[in-house]
């Protein structure tokens, strides 16, 4: 029982109980493995709560971290039994895989429900919190058929989702060019 405890622990995010990055490239790795297999599509969303160290930084981890644990049910009730959403490096980041999901218009259809869902203000401590998103989208296999590259490009799609201010973007190719750190070298 205590290594069952140990290896949950090793694979979850301690704060929300959602599966963690080890996890997440486990689960995308048999999601792309089946997609091989069936010559089905998957979608794989990247979520990144917008202004979220603001509310840190004003009110302090504790608030920070209570509103993370409110966010997860918002996604989880977005979601299909077959899809999995997981917390990445600890941060406010998520990543959500949409297996059977691989066309544009299906993963654009979860992302807005998702923005949907997380628009009414959060209650902390008698407080009201506004909250936004901004999602990523990378679909294997056009856009990736292994889990780093699948997750590095619906990533650079965030970037472009913030800067233009609509809330979700579809990775295409000319974001690698705009969002390489190397250019800045």
């Amino acid at each position: 029982a205590e290594t069952a405890a140990l290896k949950h622990q090793s694979l979850h995010d301690e704060l929300t109980g959602l599966p963690n990055r080890v996890l997440l490239d486990n689960e995308l790795a048999a999601a792309i493995s089946a997609v091989q297999a069936k010559k089905k599509g998957l979608s794989l969303l990247y979520l990144d709560l917008d202004r979220f160290q603001v509310i840190n930084d004003t009110f302090g981890y504790r608030w920070g971290d209570f509103l993370l644990q409110q966010v997860v049910p918002r996604l989880q009730g977005a979601l299909r039994k077959a899809d999995t959403v997981a917390r990445v490096n600890g941060g406010d980041e998520f990543a959500v895989i949409l297996p059977n999901i691989g066309d544009a218009s299906g993963a654009v259809r979860i992302a807005r429900r998702l923005l949907h869902l997380l628009e009414p203000p959060f209650q902390i401590e008698g407080h009201r919190v506004g909250l936004s998103a901004s999602i990523g989208i990378g679909l294997c296999p056009e856009h990736g058929t292994d889990a780093d590259t699948l997750l590095r490009r619906a990533a650079l799609a965030v970037h472009q989702a913030k800067r233009t201010g609509v809330g979700y973007a579809l990775y295409s190719p000319e974001q690698e060019e705009v969002y390489n750190p190397t250019r800045l070298l």
